[in-house]
């Protein structure tokens, strides 16, 4: 058995129509030869998410269900008969915000939806300082599972890479493939191969899959002082060995897919079982 994915890599646009536009025309690439799952990237609707206030009125988080972001995901769902793993967006729940990935059944349903569990800072951009995700972002509490051709699929967002811990519980939970959409910011002292590593570190943890999505690029409009925010594109499907599956092109837009063949998992549990 297997599973087609489908992955979408995008450059920052100036708006969010214009950014939900190359998303679209991304996944359309993404899922022409079938793909079973299409994964979108973190904040790939407005990527002013990064580093955002959410008291922002030009950038205001969206309730559940009710904002432009989630009406697009599940449209394309239902469009492109896919289940599309929607990337994430700034959510409002009461008086706190998430960093929110909901997952879309081909009808458009909702069938899961996820909180990042570690919203990022790091010594360079540490909590307190006003640019730290975990200075606006409440962390998430639960790990979110869905099914598709009988796979079961966990989700994960971008720094949440860095704890092993979490897919640790998705292995226990038989669960042999992760979802990782990320914006992977360049302004931080590390590169490529870090976040590389990183992904494949955590798919040999799981014995299983890691998908990763991203924005690749530099924002249209410098929003801090430090000046222009760009990102790593590192678009990866890692299989349980740690091997790149398929890459996408690191310095732009791009919409790929391939294939997971179940019988890879079955081969690392049995010769490097965790």
């Amino acid at each position: 058995m297997s599973l087609r994915v489908g992955l979408v890599q995008l450059k920052p646009g100036a708006s969010r129509d214009e950014n939900l536009r190359q998303a679209r025309a991304c996944s359309i690439e993404a899922t022409a030869d079938g793909a079973d799952l299409l994964v979108l990237p973190e904040y790939f609707g407005d990527l002013f998410g990064v580093n955002a206030d959410p008291r922002d009125p030009a950038h205001p988080p969206e309730i559940l269900g009710e904002g432009p972001i989630s009406d697009f995901l599940s449209e394309l769902a239902s469009e492109l008969g896919v289940t599309v793993h929607g990337g994430s967006f700034l959510e409002r729940d009461g008086d706190r915000v998430y960093n929110t990935t909901p997952i879309f059944d081909p009808s458009g349903a909702t069938v899961a939806v996820y909180r990042k569990r570690y919203p990022f800072s790091c010594p360079a951009v540490p909590t307190g300082s006003g640019d730290a995700e975990s200075d606006f972002i409440a962390p998430g509490q639960e790990p979110a599972i869905y099914e598709v051709n009988g796979l079961r699929v966990g989700c994960a967002t971008c720094w949440d890479l860095r704890f092993p811990s979490l897919f640790e519980d998705y292995r226990r939970r038989g669960c042999f493939f992760v979802v990782c959409p990320a914006a992977f910011f360049a302004g931080v002292p590390t590169d490529p191969a870090f976040w590389e590593a990183l992904l494949r570190g955590r798919a040999i943890d799981l014995g299983g899959y890691v998908a990763c999505a991203t924005v690749v690029g530099t924002m249209p409009e410098a929003k801090e002082p430090r000046g222009a925010i760009s990102f790593h594109g590192i678009t990866r499907l890692i299989d349980p060995f740690g091997h790149v599956v398929a890459a996408g092109d690191d310095s732009g837009p791009c919409g790929i897919s391939a294939e997971l063949q179940f019988s890879r998992i079955k081969e690392a549990s049995e010769n490097h079982p965790a």
